[in-house]
Order: C-alpha cells, then sequence, then structure tokens
C-alpha cells in the first residue's frame, strides 16, 4: 500500500504513517518498516532494506509513525499515510477470508481491487461521459482493460481504478491528463 501510495504521489517523502485496526494494531510497529520500504522503494533501490528501512528513513528526515484508526466498517484494516511537498496520498487495505487482500480506499475514494498489476488511477469531475474518453483512448493506444473499479467523491468528483494488461507510456497518461473532465491521473505497478 505504501507502494502504490508513493507512486500516485511523486514528490519528496516528508512523512510515512501506519495506522490499524482490529487484530493488525499489535503488529504495526512492525508494519511500519514494510510501509518505509514500499515508500521508499523507487527513491532508494538496492540500498533499501528491512534493517536499515527506520534508520534511512531517519538518516533523511522522513517523520514515520504509527497508530490506531478511529473507526473501521472492517474486521482488520491498515491505512497508509505518505506525504511528500508535493501532496499527500492515502491507501488503505483489508484481507477477507484471512487471505483475500484489498485495497478498499484511495484518498478518500471507497474501491475494491486485488494490489496487484499494472493500474491507472484517474480522478475526475463526476459528469456523463468519462468512462467513454478514458475507455476510448486506452482503445486507440491498444490497451486492454482486465478491470475498472469505480468509486464517487461527495464533492462532484469520482476515482477510477483501472486495471490494464500493458504497460502505459507518459504520451498515453498524457492524453488522459488532457481530458477536460481529468483532475489527476497516474500509473502504478505493484
Amino acid at each position: 500500500m505504501a507502494y502504490l501510495a508513493a507512486q500516485i504521489n511523486k514528490g519528496l517523502i516528508k512523512s510515512i504513517r501506519i495506522d490499524g485496526s482490529g487484530e493488525v494494531v499489535q503488529y504495526l510497529k512492525s508494519m511500519l518498516v514494510f510501509a518505509i520500504v514500499g515508500a521508499l522503494h523507487d527513491s532508494l533501490g538496492d540500498s533499501l532494506n528491512y534493517v536499515n528501512a527506520k534508520f534511512l528513513a531517519d538518516e533523511k528526515g522522513i517523520e514515520t509513525s504509527f497508530g490506531e484508526l478511529a473507526r473501521s466498517v472492517y474486521k482488520s484494516e491498515i491505512a497508509v499515510k505518505v506525504t511528500t511537498d508535493k501532496a499527500i496520498s492515502n491507501v488503505a487495505g483489508t484481507v477477507f477470508d484471512g487471505s483475500e487482500e484489498r485495497i478498499v480506499n484511495i484518498g478518500g475514494f471507497k474501491t475494491d481491487f486485488k494490489p496487484k498489476g499494472k493500474m491507472i488511477i484517474f480522478k475526475n469531475t463526476d459528469v456523463p461521459g468519462v468512462i467513454k474518453s478514458v475507455s476510448t483512448i486506452l482503445a486507440d493506444e491498444n490497451i486492454n482493460i482486465a478491470d475498472f473499479r469505480l468509486g464517487r467523491g461527495e464533492e462532484g468528483d469520482a476515482l477510477a481504478v483501472i486495471l490494464v494488461d500493458s504497460e502505459v507510456q507518459k504520451s498515453t497518461l498524457d492524453k488522459l491528463a488532457a481530458l477536460q473532465t481529468c483532475l489527476m491521473v497516474r500509473y502504478a505497478a505493484l
């Protein structure tokens, strides 16, 4: 989840926070190390591991913390917050039936998808025709949509998580970003 949050929010990482509810609360300190490794993976590469993660974060002045979620509708839930010099990314997940991992929230938008594969995160104004416009661009680029999850916000916006079968080039992201309804578009691979 931290790796996803860092891919959504490209920038200089200032802080990483992990919160949990349910049975996982007792493991939050250990899980924070996994969150640090995920969030810093792209910037530090092979020099980063589970042994030195907290040390490297401290050395770079990255604030790290953990705590309990105020409330959750799930038996157990983990929420990761990555703050950069540009924005804040929040990603939350849970596990159903002991083995079904799911991302259930991105930036306050409810969703439900397996955290695996290539995906486009597309935030837009919530108006008719957006799905058609996005699908047309992807079809024109010969990118197959494996799954399309949509969450609606309370402020007239929406967030789509579009799982795709192939890598997405910057030129495709630029075409999506050029849509009048686009508020944000990112590519992530897990």
